[in-house]
């Protein structure tokens, strides 16, 4: 159970964000204020899983599961087990990521990743695993309570992250969510914030992830994993780096694997960044999907219309400051009961000061809707397909085409890029 601390809404699936107002949802155990959760009984304390684990406790939540300690009742060792959430115990895809999260860091074999030892499933279906009890605190309550860090003390974690991230790249594992919610520190043989870290949720298995189907992933239209607000450190790494003079470096973040609005938005994000920070020179991998692994056609066209929409910011006339770019005259003879487009210094630009889109349909969705509601991956369809029929070769030295003909051959021979399928 989770609640909106601005508008004490509870809630009880894998929300992050409230759907009312969309402030950060808290759990139980952040929430300080009046509020229902945690007055009913909870059905899972006193059970006892696959006769050998009883739930004594919960002792934390996340968007997809619900954490509680148990104990092993044939040893007394204390654990902590993690049960997947009824409402995505039914779809299969959750089901499999979240065993994914088991495997994942089972088999990594690292001091600094949480320890997980066992899987199976509760009376009602729903999926659990098994893995270490960790008495501590996340790095987010750290810097929460405490703000910035000494430097040694930031350093001595960022390198165990480090090697606990070394260790899961050997075995063909990536994170992919890595943030101070999931860097949890603890204490080992005397020594302080001992990093353990935590949340294989949507981690990448070179080797697991293409079980099946050829080219069958986890990932799927309206499943949404990972953390988007961090898309913030992108954004400001660009203002920094133009405050203080530093040379930056910044890449593209689209994880995306369809081409529709969250990736066409997630590849025009990362270029703000670059946007921020003056950038000299932007090479930019337009048409990218899951992070470059593929790409889209389709994804192209859409990206090359954003692309084009921020480049439109890069202007001279859209910050001119001139009396003509002002138009504050223009503005005075409006007055407070006017109309704009009755006056002509609004008759001479309005045609050309705005970006006119070549793949967007700006109608309403009336409008839209009249015209065949043609969604906007569906268009850029048609219109690579117009490209590639038009398209005429340039002018070409025949030995300058022969040696890039041979290149291509021998590169499809040699398999070209090593990939993950």
């Amino acid at each position: 159970m989770k609640i909106c601390p601005s508008c004490k809404t509870e809630f009880a699936g894998g929300e992050v964000f409230c759907p009312n107002d969309g402030a950060r949802l808290v759990t139980a155990s952040q929430w300080d204020g009046p509020t229902k959760i945690g007055d009913g009984e909870d059905p899972m304390i006193g059970t006892i899983l696959s006769e050998r684990y009883k739930i004594l406790k919960q002792i934390g939540e996340g968007g997809m599961g619900l954490v509680y300690e148990a104990e092993h009742v044939a040893i007394g060792k204390r654990v902590a087990l993690k049960v997947l959430r009824d409402d995505f115990s039914g779809r299969p895809e959750v089901v499999e990521r979240f065993k994914q999260e088991a495997r994942s860091a089972s088999r990594i074999g690292n001091d600094h990743i949480v320890d997980i030892s066992d899987f199976g499933t509760t009376p009602s279906g729903a999926s659990y695993f098994v893995m270490e009890l960790l008495e501590g605190e996340d790095l987010a309550e750290v810097l929460q309570r405490e703000g910035q860090l000494p430097l040694a003390r930031a350093a001595d974690i960022i390198l165990q992250c480090c090697k606990a991230l070394g260790a899961a790249h050997s075995k063909g594992i990536v994170h992919r969510d890595l943030k101070p919610e999931n860097i949890f520190l603890t204490e080992r043989d005397g020594r302080h914030d001992f990093v353990k870290i935590v949340d294989f949720g949507i981690a990448k298995m070179s080797d697991i992830e293409t079980d099946g189907a050829p080219g069958r992933k986890l990932t799927k239209t309206g499943m949404i994993f990972g953390t988007p607000e961090y898309m913030r450190a992108t954004q400001m790494t660009g203002q920094l780096a133009r405050f203080y003079g530093l040379p930056m470096r910044s890449s593209g973040v689209c994880a995306a694997n369809v081409p529709d609005g969250q990736a066409m938005w997630e590849t025009s994000n990362s270029l703000w960044a670059a946007v921020q920070s003056g950038t000299n020179m932007v090479y930019h991998a337009a048409g990218w999907l899951e992070g470059g692994l593929i790409a889209s056609p389709e994804k192209f066209i859409m990206d090359c219309e954003v692309l084009q929409q921020i480049q439109r910011y890069m202007e001279p006339e859209i910050t001119a400051t001139t009396p003509d770019h002002t138009a504050f005259d223009a503005i005075n003879s409006v007055g407070d009961s006017g109309h704009f487009f009755g006056i002509q210094h609004t008759q001479d630009r309005y045609t050309s000061a705005f970006y006119q889109p070549f793949l967007s349909d700006w109608k309403n969705y009336e409008g839209w809707e009249a015209a065949g509601a043609v969604w906007t991956p569906e268009r850029a369809h048609h219109l690579f397909k117009q490209i590639i029929a038009s398209f005429e070769p340039p002018e070409m030295d025949i030995a300058i085409r022969d040696e890039l003909a041979a290149f291509v051959e021998r590169r499809k021979a040699e398999g070209g890029a090593p990939t993950d399928f």
